[in-house]
């Protein structure tokens, strides 16, 4: 067969291979307040340490990503100074491994985030959807920004990509309390 042919051959098999991929990753989009009410706590901080490290499983070697936050306001759970919490994926050496879905955290960047317990560990609530972050303009007004543009969600039957939302950061944390307040 020549080299013409096996490549007319292969290229429906490898769009077919990608575009089930593409599918395998497919999130179910979570609302503000369904996404409070999955969360044990609610913390506003600044990001003080991010560090990947690798762990062995199952005779696998996984990377993982550990993220320290430092607490400047409790908005739903008991009070505390710190959270540290461990994410799928990361970059240590030469190795790195991608988890669609899990945020990137650099330090010093201000968030809000939104965890669960999960057997005793901290876990993001549906990992990006659950993390706002606190952007600042050049004139000083704060915004809370969700970015799920490297999602795709399931809404009505369909496949979209997800969106950028962004609120005035004092009409977020309103908004926040309006859903704890249901919550209750």
């Amino acid at each position: 067969m020549r080299a013409e042919a096996r490549a007319l051959l292969l290229f429906p098999l490898l769009a077919l291979v990608l575009a089930a991929s593409a599918h395998a990753s497919i999130a179910i989009p979570l609302e503000l307040e369904e996404v409070v009410q999955r969360a044990s706590l609610v913390v506003e901080g600044r990001v003080t340490s991010v560090t990947s490290k690798t762990r062995a499983s199952e005779g696998r070697l996984l990377l993982e990503t550990h993220v320290t936050l430092e607490v400047s306001e409790v908005h739903l759970g008991e009070p505390l100074r710190e959270v540290r919490f461990v994410l799928p994926g990361g970059r240590a050496g030469t190795r790195k491994q991608v988890v669609v879905g899990t945020p990137r955290f650099h330090v010093g960047e201000e968030v809000i985030a939104f965890f669960a317990d999960r057997r005793g560990e901290l876990a993001l609530v549906g990992l990006s959807q659950g993390l706002y972050r606190v952007n600042r303009a050049s004139d000083g007004r704060a915004y809370a920004v969700r970015d799920l543009r490297e999602l795709a969600l399931e809404r009505g039957g369909r496949t979209v990509p997800g969106e950028r939302e962004s609120l005035p950061l004092e009409d977020f944390r309103a908004k926040l309390r309006r859903a704890i307040e249901e919550r209750r």
